[in-house]
């Protein structure tokens, strides 16, 4: 045991010298970034990088894992010269990457990716594109470094291991309890720890300034991740059956009203805004959506005093995807996820940009685990002033098994909101209606199913909104509040509408608040809306540019085109005012259409087949 510690230790001091050192000149080698960024920061990025760099040394582990096995069963020392070997190209690929790294930086701003992994398939391109100095500079640091950390890692490793038995089998029963324990610990250490949810760049996200972000965040774990979030799609657009110009030009059409005009609801253009975004909150269960009228009766009493969108549809069916339709407005990808690649993300536009720009305190709370698909690292990069999640209520709330309670959420935000300076943009993501739905108190209502469970949290999580409105509704800053309410996405019902259908992506939208002209509350508004069309619709209320979102919809405009997008795994989905209907790609055919007109079948095919094609470029180019 004492052999494996020192073995094991000598490489994982290798390890972590090797990423430090690159995060330090990472660091160097982008100076002119830092300034302004004060000393504490700075230093706060090392131990930040510690996860993923600890994760990154469990990976590396795994083979000198098994080499050292095998070496307490044979008489023949060969540890030391095959954990050498392997580590010198181990070395060799880290610090290749890292300096890669530096260049890549600097001409994208981001971190070594899956985007930049393609361009080697004409490594021609890359050697002209890169100047003889980098090109020089790269080869000869590469060499210095991996030569130095090669003999550290000769000098520091024990020479031999021997054989601690000279019984066969007390020597196989060491081995595999080593083996056990240790793969035990490397796993462990590859996800983070033993939570609920593995780790990702959110570990290492942790202030507005990206270059310190980006810093903590380990390279060769990031392009490890990239390569992989990447390989289902690859880089070619798998969406791509129209010709280019056709379909950018369809979805131009598509998002441009024949008459540039808006209807104004607000009686200032400067209120409070405050987001709910309600977990998985269902359409079919909301009475204000024509759904259960029984189980949300305070929402349904709201949306009779605002502004409802009683068909309104969530692009995607998971919460990062819902996250990047509400605060950037960019649709939901068919096999990944834009939110859980920063390189993607950075190049989306963010409402809370527009915000910040006109002098919002902007603030996010959710009683859960914000690293869950990489919304922290979003949320980080988008410059919340706060950013509230579970770990910093830890020792405040109760909990449930994924985090606190909306009751005690909506105590936190009762207690933190009037601290705000104003106007504020804050955001509430709710967490009460996600499974497994272990809600302090059940009204125990039965439908007959085993989506019971989940109707119960709906009551509850709309009982805790009734309680935090009746308890603020006569504030100052509720007065002055503008609230949107939106799902992130929609959630199978006790009705078990079939998966493609557009009933399983139904939403609640809702405006509400007394900032709300009189003559506007109680609207009901029976068009078909996106999830997407938010950031548009809000930000043209109040008067701030919003060009830059591109797949959203001024839906206050009466002009507007009437249609929603969702996506699923084999193709997506379609909905207008008339019709709707889903569309395997891999199959070719559709899953499910209520569309009897063969003219009117093909125009909105040909649209979303636009619409796919054209977003899911966007998303290659990012």
């Amino acid at each position: 045991m004492k052999n494996s510690i020192k073995y094991f230790g000598s490489l994982i001091i290798v390890l972590l010298s090797i990423f430090y050192l690159q995060q330090i000149i990472f660091l160097l080698y982008n100076f002119r970034q830092l300034k302004g960024i004060s000393i504490y920061l700075i230093i706060q990025s090392f131990p930040r990088a510690f996860k993923l760099n600890w994760a990154m040394v469990s990976y590396s582990l795994l083979v000198p894992l098994l080499l050292f096995v095998v070496q307490l069963n044979i008489k023949k020392s060969f540890l030391k010269t095959f954990t050498l070997v392997f580590f010198i190209l181990l070395i060799l690929v880290y610090f290749s990457l890292s300096t890669a790294e530096l260049a890549l930086y600097q001409e994208w701003g981001c971190k070594l990716n899956f985007k930049a992994f393609t361009y080697l398939a004409n490594p021609s391109e890359v050697i002209k594109s890169a100047s003889s100095i980098f090109a020089i500079f790269f080869f000869i640091v590469v060499l210095i470094k991996t030569t130095f950390f090669g003999w550290f890692t000769y000098k520091i490793i024990p020479n031999n291991i021997k054989k601690p038995f000279n019984s066969i089998v007390k020597n196989l029963v060491l081995s595999l309890l080593i083996l056990f324990t240790g793969a035990v610990f490397l796993v462990v250490g590859l996800r983070g720890g033993v939570q609920q949810i593995p780790i990702n760049q959110s570990s290492s996200f942790y202030c507005k300034h990206n270059v310190l972000n980006l810093a903590a965040t380990n390279t060769p774990w990031n392009a490890i991740h990239s390569i992989l979030q990447n390989k289902k799609v690859s880089s070619r657009n798998i969406y791509a059956v129209l010709n280019s110009e056709e379909a950018i030009s369809r979805v131009n059409k598509l998002h441009t009203p024949v008459k540039d005009t808006c209807i104004y609801f607000l009686k200032n253009t400067r209120p409070n805004v405050m987001f709910i975004i309600m977990e998985g909150w269902a359409g079919d269960v909301v009475g204000a959506c024509n759904g259960d009228s029984t189980i949300t009766p305070f929402f349904n009493s709201l949306a009779n005093k605002g502004i409802n969108f009683e068909r309104c549809y969530a692009s995607g069916n998971r919460s990062d995807q819902g996250m990047a339709a509400i605060f950037s407005a960019f649709p939901a990808q068919s096999l990944t996820s834009i939110i859980e690649q920063p390189d993607k993300f950075s190049k989306l536009p963010s409402i809370t940009s527009n915000f910040k720009s006109n002098h919002y305190y902007c603030s996010y709370y959710f009683g859960g685990q914000l690293s869950y698909a990489n919304i922290e690292s979003y949320m980080v990069y988008n410059q919340m002033d706060t950013l509230v999640d579970v770990k910093d209520l830890e020792d405040v709330f109760p909990q449930g098994r994924l985090g606190v309670h909306d009751e005690y959420m909506y105590k936190l935000l009762e207690k933190d909101i009037p601290k705000q300076p104003q106007p504020f943009f804050t955001s509430f993501f709710t967490g009460s209606t996600h499974a497994p739905y272990d809600i302090p108190r059940s009204p125990g209502r039965k439908w007959g199913s085993e989506m019971d469970a989940y109707s119960n949290s709906m009551i509850y999580a709309d009982s805790c909104l009734k309680v935090f409105f009746q308890r603020n509704q006569k504030k100052e800053w509720f007065k002055k509040t503008l609230f949107v309410f939106v799902a992130d996405h929609s959630h199978m019902t006790h009705r078990w509408y079939d998966y493609h259908d557009a009933l399983n992506r139904h939403i609640p939208f809702l405006f509400y608040g007394d900032v709300i002209k009189e003559e506007y509350r109680g609207t009901n508004i029976k068009k078909v809306v996106s999830q997407t069309d938010l950031a548009a619709s809000l930000l043209a209320q109040l008067k701030m540019p919003h060009n830059e979102f591109t797949w959203s919809k001024n839906i206050m405009n009466p002009y507007y085109s009437n249609f929603a997008f969702y996506s699923f795994p084999s193709g997506g989905g379609w909905v207008t005012d008339r019709n709707f209907f889903s569309y395997n790609y891999s199959a070719n055919k559709y899953e499910l259409s209520n569309i009897n007109d063969s003219i009117l079948e093909r125009e909105d095919l040909l649209n979303m087949k636009a619409y796919m094609q054209v977003m899911f470029q966007q998303y290659l180019d990012y």
